[in-house]
């Protein structure tokens, strides 16, 4: 399910364009109340409710943030990043774990996580972190479109690389 068209270039912190954000979370529930206060706060969204779910749509949709709970049935939340890092390195994602150990966490660190949260989160707490972690990636395509322009590579229509090569 897919909702919200994203924050204005009014919203502080946030660009002219949407901010596209997929939600998982086995908890249906749970990711359907998460998926409507982030478009009430402007956020374009979309759900799954499994790993494997959320990897096909990654496969199908290009998102700036992935707000992943890490205990699931099935493929967890660690396998899960796992796979996302290897598929698109540049997606932020955020873990959400009622659950999490300091070990836990650490690996998701060091697997690429852009930072943990506690379930549930405080909406306000949420969209801090997605706008920062979506200045993040926004900055890491910068640089490589910068790159890109140095070694000649660039585009010809001056229009900024928004994927490269199943990096977005």
């Amino acid at each position: 399910m897919t909702k919200g068209i994203g924050p204005s270039a009014d919203d502080k912190g946030a660009s002219a364009q949407a901010i596209s954000v997929l939600l998982v979370d086995d908890n249906a529930d749970f990711v359907d109340t998460l998926a409507e206060r982030l478009t009430n706060q402007g956020f374009g969204t979309t759900t799954a409710i499994s790993g494997d779910e959320a990897l096909e749509k990654l496969d199908n949709q290009d998102f700036a943030v992935v707000v992943l709970d890490l205990v699931m049935p099935g493929r967890n939340g660690l396998d899960t990043l796992r796979e996302i890092k290897s598929r698109r390195p540049l997606i932020e994602v955020i873990m959400l774990s009622g659950t999490g150990t300091e070990r836990v966490v650490i690996e998701g660190m060091q697997h690429g996580a852009f930072d943990f949260l506690t379930k549930p989160p405080e909406i306000a707490d949420l969209a801090k972190k997605i706008s920062e972690a979506n200045a993040k990636k926004e900055e890491h395509l910068l640089r490589m479109q910068n790159a890109l322009e140095k070694a000649g590579l660039a585009q010809t229509e001056g229009a900024p690389y928004t994927s490269f090569g199943g990096i977005s």
